[in-house]
């Protein structure tokens, strides 16, 4: 293959998954929560992942396949968070009972839930069909502020300083 033919054809691939992408969360919306992140997504098919509640239903995602919502990107997300905090915390010179303190305190299910509420991400998570009236549970919610951080980390090729201004975005730090 000719590299003008590579180049096409990874347009196609690029503009396949901008369209899945947009099919589950409209374009306006992507926007708005990009602008919360403070990070423009090249790839929207990582950030439609992180907006997958386990057990909706939704398997595939442009080229994205996805078993299990968004709990992969939450598992990396809560790593990368951990990561961004006590480096921070280390830089400082701070006790290690600060630094566990801090990490306690922000990283909690109950602070991430709470934040993804005042950011009022509920209304771009694509919710699992049993929650009662289409309210996101607890869990759920900090699950996805965890996925988002970890969205934003491949997305940005590893950068923690674009992760560091999506947490600042959400109210973490």
């Amino acid at each position: 293959m000719t590299r003008s033919a590579n180049q096409r054809a990874l347009r196609k691939r690029r503009q396949a998954a901008a369209a899945a992408a947009a099919a589950v969360l409209p374009a306006e919306h992507h926007h708005d929560l990009e602008q919360k992140l403070g990070h423009a997504f090249a790839d929207p098919t990582i950030l439609q992942e992180a907006l997958q509640a386990a057990g909706n239903g939704e398997r595939q995602i442009g080229d994205r396949t996805i078993e299990d919502g968004n709990k992969r990107l939450a598992l990396l997300g809560d790593s990368i968070m951990t990561l961004v905090l006590l480096r921070g915390w280390y830089k400082d010179g701070e006790s290690r009972k600060s630094g566990h303190d801090a990490l306690v305190a922000i990283s909690s299910n109950k602070n991430l839930n709470e934040r993804g509420q005042e950011s009022g991400l509920s209304v771009f998570i694509n919710k699992n069909k049993s929650f009662p009236n289409g309210v996101v549970p607890p869990r759920t919610m900090s699950d996805t502020v965890e996925a988002l951080i970890g969205a934003v980390f491949v997305d940005s090729s590893e950068s923690l300083e674009a992760v560091k201004v999506a947490m600042t975005g959400l109210g973490l730090v």
